[in-house]
């Protein structure tokens, strides 16, 4: 006789035991308890130990304590139920995340920035100073040692050649 025919004739013999302890502790999901006493029994089978008395008895003490303990952690029965800081659970719950649309908007963003590499190095500085690091005119006149007014108008033109680009590539922003 292999292990694996020693496993199943143990689940078949222990079989009414873990049946009636997840019954007994019935306020768990039952196929979920079911599989958890299931791995018990295979983990209690490594570490019985013959001088502690009969496998049965060493069995049923290690599944009362599971279900004993797993008794202890709180379980939210609502998700309008309020925790100890007064929130209600349905409140802490994140919005799913929609992996299609952060798919298109990373690739909307690399596309953007190949275009905005291909513009001259002082109309990318204004664009990636504009838009990326959120600087003013007058910061951005300051640190590319022109005038506002000139990093104004580099702008306006930066962004109509970053959309006739677009445009060539039928890509819609």
């Amino acid at each position: 006789m292999n292990i694996k025919d020693d496993a199943q004739r143990l689940m078949k013999a222990y079989r009414p035991l873990l049946i009636s302890l997840v019954k007994k502790y019935g306020a768990y999901e039952e196929d979920e308890a079911m599989d958890v006493a299931r791995m018990i029994l295979i983990d209690s089978i490594e570490i019985y130990d013959e001088k502690k008395g009969t496998f049965g008895n060493f069995l049923k003490l290690r599944l009362n304590y599971y279900f004993l303990d797993l008794g202890k952690k709180p379980r939210v029965s609502s998700l309008y139920e309020k925790n100890p800081a007064g929130e209600e659970m349905i409140d802490l719950l994140e919005e799913p995340s929609d992996m299609e649309k952060e798919f298109y908007i990373k690739n909307r963003n690399d596309l953007l920035m190949t275009y905005v590499n291909r513009l001259d190095e002082l109309d990318r500085m204004i664009i990636i100073g504009k838009f990326f690091d959120r600087l003013t005119n007058k910061k951005l006149g300051q640190e590319l040692n022109i005038s506002p007014k000139t990093v104004a108008n580099r702008q306006s033109l930066a962004l109509a050649k970053l959309r006739r680009m677009m445009d060539r590539r039928d890509f819609d922003l």
